[in-house]
C-alpha cells in the first residue's frame, strides 16, 4: 500500500517508494520502486519482483489480493475495513 512519503527523483516527475510489501508465501520485506507519476496515498498495487528489481506493478482493489495475503494484510487496515 501506498505511503504518504515519497521520494522525488527528478525534475521529470518520476517518484520513488520505499513500501512494506507481502509476498505470495505471506512473509514481510520492504521494497524500493520508482514511478513516472505520484500514486495516492493507500493505494494497493501488484508488484511483480524478479530478483530485487521491480519489473512492473498493477493497481489493484483490496479484494484482488491473494487469500495468502489478505490473512496477513496489517491487522490494523482489517479491524478499520470491517467497521
Amino acid at each position: 500500500m501506498i505511503p504518504k512519503e515519497a521520494k522525488k527523483v527528478d525534475d521529470h516527475g518520476r517518484v520513488q517508494y520505499t513500501i512494506s510489501v507481502i509476498n505470495e508465501k505471506g512473509q514481510t520485506t520492504f521494497q524500493t520502486f520508482t514511478t513516472i507519476k505520484q500514486l495516492n496515498e493507500g493505494t494497493v498495487i501488484d508488484l511483480f519482483v524478479r530478483g530485487n528489481e521491480v519489473r512492473k506493478y498493477d493497481i489493484i482493489t483490496k479484494n484482488e489480493l491473494p487469500q495468502r495475503v489478505k490473512s496477513v494484510w496489517p491487522t490494523k487496515e482489517r479491524k478499520e475495513e470491517e467497521k
